[in-house]
Parts: structure tokens; C-alpha cells; sequence
């Protein structure tokens, strides 16, 4: 498990068995960047890697949840690469910061 400081984010890598590359860490962390601009208020990122065992090629998952003041948001995505489903994973957290910042900006 590495936990790093992304702009006074903590983000938690838990990956049992499998090597993360640098050029995944790199990607990680610049989409915690970019959801961190989205949401000032973000504080803490957990993301975990693992292989499904199964007989189809999607057996990468990525699942990461991110805690904001009150709110907990969670997506679990499978794919042939951890890039791959690392791209589905924060284009779905995306989405629900940016639901909540739209729920926000009607009250």
C-alpha cells in the first residue's frame, strides 16, 4: 500500500500482487488532480488494484472511492488493462462530482 499527498488530497494505492508502473501512477494521480479541481473540498482518494480470475481478457479492476465532507462517491470498472479501466473509473467519478456540484449550484 503507497499513500501519497496529491494538493492536500491522500490518495491510498492498495495493489496485492501487481506491480504499478510509474506511467499508471503518474495517470492516477493527474486524474486525482483534475476531480480535485473539480471538488475543492475532496480530501481522500482509496484505490485498489486487482486481477479478477476469470476466463474472459477483461480481468483488470480498478476500484477507487473518493470522500468528500458528507459525501462518499465509489466506481468499479474491468477492463484488459488498469488503464483502461482506470479511464472508465474516474470518467464515472466525474460524472457524480459533477452531479453533486450541479445539486449544489440549484439550492
Amino acid at each position: 500500500m503507497k499513500t501519497f499527498d496529491v494538493n492536500n488530497i491522500q490518495l491510498t494505492i492498495q495493489s496485492p500482487g501487481i506491480d504499478v508502473s510509474e506511467n499508471l501512477r503518474g495517470f492516477l494521480v493527474q486524474q486525482i488532480e483534475k476531480l480535485g479541481k473539480l471538488n475543492p473540498r475532496m480530501k481522500k482518494c482509496e484505490i485498489i488494484l486487482h486481477n479478477e480470475k476469470n476466463d474472459k481478457l477483461k480481468n483488470c479492476v480498478l476500484e477507487a472511492k473518493i470522500f468528500v465532507p458528507e459525501n462518499m462517491f465509489f466506481s468499479k470498472k474491468q477492463n484488459v488493462s488498469y488503464q483502461l479501466a482506470a479511464r472508465e473509473v474516474f470518467e464515472d467519478l466525474h460524472e457524480q462530482l459533477y452531479k453533486l456540484k450541479e445539486s449544489f449550484e440549484e439550492h
